[in-house]
């Protein structure tokens, strides 16, 4: 997951993370990676 946003949103995961180090979490504990709807191949 964290590849394909990179690939396509370049910097995003940064922001993720600093976020989710903001509120004192892990990045891999937001829900925005566990749900994400991009699909390889697909559209988002």
């Amino acid at each position: 997951m964290k590849a394909q946003i990179e690939q396509y949103c370049p910097s995003l995961n940064e922001e993720l993370e600093g976020f989710a180090e903001g509120f004192g979490y892990k990045p891999e504990q937001l829900h925005f990676y566990q749900n994400a709807w991009l699909i390889p191949g697909g559209c988002s």
